[in-house]
This record gives structure tokens, C-alpha cells and sequence, in this order.
């Protein structure tokens, strides 16, 4: 389950972070619910003032992510 994306800027060379312009998550039905899960859960932490850390990883909320997509990980920053 891959996902894809368009540069629009280098943002951490050291670490290869991208900025991207566009992307495309190639999930099945119930992996695109569990990441729309995440985010909402993300979204309502940030919103109560309880998303403390940095960021957050999926694999971090839903623990049976990385067997089902190992090759992705998806990460909310926190503004």
C-alpha cells in the first residue's frame, strides 16, 4: 500500500523531507478508513490541546498498521 506525491520543495535535506504538492494514498477500502481514523483522532487531540508531541504516527495510533501497510508510515505534524 504505497503512496505517491509530486516535490514541490526540499524541506530537510539532511533527513530527505519533502514538501509535496500532491498526494495519492493506493489503499484498500478498510486502509483508507483506518487512516481517515487516524486523522479524525488526530484532529479531535489537536483540537482539545491533548496532541502534545511533535508529530504522530499511524503506526503509533493503530498498531496493526505496519503489518498490514509495512512499507508505509503516515505522520501528523503538529502545528
Amino acid at each position: 500500500m504505497p503512496a505517491y506525491g509530486y516535490q514541490r520543495a526540499v524541506v530537510d535535506a539532511e533527513y530527505g523531507l519533502l514538501e509535496l504538492r500532491e498526494v495519492s494514498f493506493d489503499l484498500s477500502p478498510d486502509g483508507l478508513r483506518r487512516l481517515a481514523t487516524f486523522l479524525r483522532e488526530c484532529a479531535d487531540r489537536a483540537e482539545a490541546g491533548d496532541l502534545r508531541s511533535g508529530h504522530v504516527h499511524i503506526e503509533e495510533f493503530d498498531r496493526a498498521w505496519r503489518r498490514v501497510s509495512p512499507d508505509l508510515d503516515v505522520v501528523v505534524l503538529r502545528r
